[in-house]
């Protein structure tokens, strides 16, 4: 993990875990630039992605520690607003363990709630190793199918980014996503909490399943007509007007 800290000076602080094939730049791109100079943002690229795309993703709580230990360093004891996508959930999700940082308020986005599923995580795995041979050896192809989901802009930087992505990483990532471990959270916490999901997103029927029980006082939203992550990129300014929202209602 490349650790990104940016208006360090800032007092209220802000982190965003983007998901696989994503970066840093995309979390700036979409989201902080929207939102303004007001925070002190850290934003991550997460190991086989962005800046550190040729560093092994070794697995979510390698990660989480990463950035925890930076916190610690940085003795910052409490966060405005996490922010974690998909994968970046899965991080944020490990990061929670440690109960010594203050979230004032924690936004998921698309995160598996699968925790024991090895069968789908073979069938993943399988599917997402042949869909980096195709982003390597015919990247038109990897770039058409990507553009018709997350629009061609993002679709070019996403299949850059998988086809430099090492075959170890893509079996730690499909394996994380496939045995996610949850955390306890407090009632507290949890209401403090938002889960979105796009109503086209293939993890959203196991969010829920898990969600009402896990987490019954977190706030559930859907979007109409998005699939996984797609909003980020495709609705940003709306997007980040929700997000803006879901802060505010604290204060």
């Amino acid at each position: 993990m490349k650790i990104n800290d940016f208006n360090i000076n800032n007092e209220k602080v802000m982190i965003f875990l983007h998901p696989m094939l994503a970066s840093s730049e995309a979390m700036i791109k979409h989201i902080t630039t929207r939102i303004g100079n007001g925070y002190r943002y850290i934003i991550p690229d997460l190991s086989a992605h962005g800046e550190e795309s040729k560093k092994t993703y070794i697995s979510s709580r390698d990660e989480a520690d990463c950035l925890y230990n930076y916190l610690k360093k940085e003795n910052i004891k409490k966060v405005e607003f996490a922010y974690g996508a998909s994968l970046g959930g899965v991080v944020l999700f490990d990061l929670l363990k440690y109960n010594d940082i203050d979230f004032r308020h924690l936004f998921f986005e698309g995160p598996s709630f699968y925790e024991h599923a090895r069968i789908r995580g073979c069938l993943l795995k399988l599917i997402m190793l042949r869909i980096r041979n195709v982003a390597i050896f015919n990247k038109e192809r990897a770039i058409k199918k990507m553009s018709a989901i997350y629009g061609s802009e993002a679709a070019v930087a996403m299949v850059d980014q998988f086809a430099s992505m090492d075959v170890e990483s893509v079996k730690n990532i499909v394996k994380d996503c496939s045995f996610v471990n949850l955390p306890n959270m407090s009632k507290e916490l949890q209401e403090k909490c938002v889960f979105s999901y796009g109503e086209k997103d293939d993890d959203l029927g196991q969010a829920k399943k898990v969600i009402p029980v896990k987490y019954p006082n977190a706030k559930f939203k859907i979007d109409d007509g998005y699939g996984h992550c797609e909003r980020i990129s495709k609705d940003s300014d709306k997007y980040v007007k929700e997000l803006m929202e879901e802060i505010d209602r604290w204060y």
